[in-house]
Parts: C-alpha cells; sequence; structure tokens
C-alpha cells in the first residue's frame, strides 16, 4: 500500500529479446523501507521488486541496475507489450517459437508439465528402476 514512489512504474527492454523482434517488459515498485533502515541508509540506494509478466516475481534490483536494461514507459506502451508476452508465456519460451531447444525449453515459460511418482510406488521403486 501507501503513495507510489518516483520510479515506480513499467520499464521496456532497451533491446529486443533473443530470437524475436520483440521487447520485454517488467514492473518495478520500489520495497517498503522501515525507518531503520532509512536511518542508516548513507547511498540511498533503494530496492525495486521486479515482476515480469510471463515469470512473476524476479530479483530485486537497484533503480541504477533495472535502468541499464530497461527504459521507463507509460501504462498504455506497456499494455500490448505485457498482455502479448503473458500470452505468449503459456506456451513458449521466453526465445519464442522458433527455439532452438523447441518444447524441452522453459526458460520464462509461466506453465510447466511434471510427472510425479507418488503414493504407494515408492516403496517398491527400487525394483521398478
Amino acid at each position: 500500500g501507501g503513495q507510489p514512489h518516483r520510479g515506480d512504474g513499467f520499464y521496456e527492454s532497451k533491446r529486443n529479446a533473443i530470437g524475436a523482434n520483440t521487447k520485454h517488459y517488467v514492473v518495478a515498485v520500489q520495497r517498503p523501507v522501515s525507518a531503520v533502515e532509512e536511518a542508516f541508509m548513507t547511498a540511498r540506494r533503494h530496492i525495486y521488486k521486479v515482476t515480469r509478466p510471463s515469470t512473476g516475481p524476479a530479483r530485486a534490483s537497484a533503480m541504477q541496475e533495472l535502468l541499464e536494461v530497461y527504459r521507463p514507459v507509460s501504462r498504455d506502451q506497456a499494455q500490448r507489450g505485457w498482455e502479448s508476452q503473458y500470452d505468449k508465456a503459456l506456451v513458449h519460451c521466453m526465445h519464442g517459437p522458433n527455439c532452438r531447444n523447441g518444447a524441452r525449453c522453459t526458460v520464462g515459460k509461466r506453465k510447466r508439465e511434471l510427472n510425479l511418482i507418488c503414493g504407494s510406488i515408492l516403496s517398491i521403486w527400487h525394483i521398478i528402476e
């Protein structure tokens, strides 16, 4: 909650995505700083929580690090790209439909298929293996 901070908002990658003619999008929100942290901050280096449309929360970054890769854009400018990236991430990795690893690549996908072996079969698994 609270008021937005300077720097909160949408960002577009400066370079095109690998193997695609599209940009990547993220939203960054400044992590709240406690009164104790504020008192001891000398560099005034606020940390931003970064979220991607494909995979959700990403590694938190300082604004300087964020601006090395992304440029700020308005919500309206980011909307179409954000929605496209979100939709594509359901079926394709971040490298796009022409990825050289094909369906095996899961980098940046928001849904993965897992096969779990569980239950009473586990007690005899060493025999089956």
